[in-house]
């Protein structure tokens, strides 16, 4: 399985497919809107973009659903 194949999954299931194929996650970014307030990253929240960190990890671009 490619990393860009959880795009769309719930951070909660991205997390497990990524580490059932042996990829680790560096960091979790929030995507959100300008001047808007900080929230907690939540396990329900969208994965939008899927970038590799290093030659180990990835990082999650995630938002908030409607």
């Amino acid at each position: 399985m490619e990393a860009e194949g959880i795009i769309g999954f719930a951070l909660k299931d991205a997390k497990t497919m990524l580490n059932k194929n042996g990829k680790k996650i560096g960091r979790i970014i929030l995507a959100s809107q300008p001047k808007s307030d900080p929230v907690e990253i939540e396990e329900y929240f969208r994965v939008i973009n899927v970038a590799k960190e290093d030659e180990e990890s990835y990082v999650l671009v995630v938002c908030k659903p409607l």
